[in-house]
């Protein structure tokens, strides 16, 4: 075994698609393309949550999405894929930010020997 065994952050940095239904389970075809918890952004997105929540009154809701948006890289909707614009559709699609968040914290997910797109 090798230490380099246990290193993640070259898997969590490579997006992987997370697919999107309708609250009515209806399939669009839209997605998300999300990184890992230890990728880098999703890393800094954290360090940000924190500075947010020192520097200025949130929600514990809101802070979690300053985090959760970090792992988006970016979407197949028509909107840019902001920060303002991730931080807005996270806020409004509760459920969707939930599934990033256990997509995002899911090593599976960003195995080296898991076959996704």
């Amino acid at each position: 075994m090798s230490i380099k065994d246990y290193y993640t952050l070259e898997a969590h940095s490579k997006a992987k698609k997370l697919p999107l239904t309708l609250p009515d389970g209806t399939d669009k075809g839209d997605h998300l393309m999300i990184v890992g918890v230890d990728s880098i952004s999703g890393q800094e997105a954290k360090q940000e949550m924190y500075r947010t929540l020192a520097s200025k009154e949130i929600t514990q809701t809101e802070a979690r999405n300053i985090w959760i948006q970090g792992f988006i890289e970016s979407w197949s909707f028509d909107e840019e894929c902001s920060f303002d614009n991730k931080i807005a559709f996270l806020a409004n699609a509760p459920s969707i930010a939930e599934s990033v968040d256990i997509f995002a914290a899911n090593a599976s997910n960003f195995s080296k020997k898991q076959k996704r797109s």
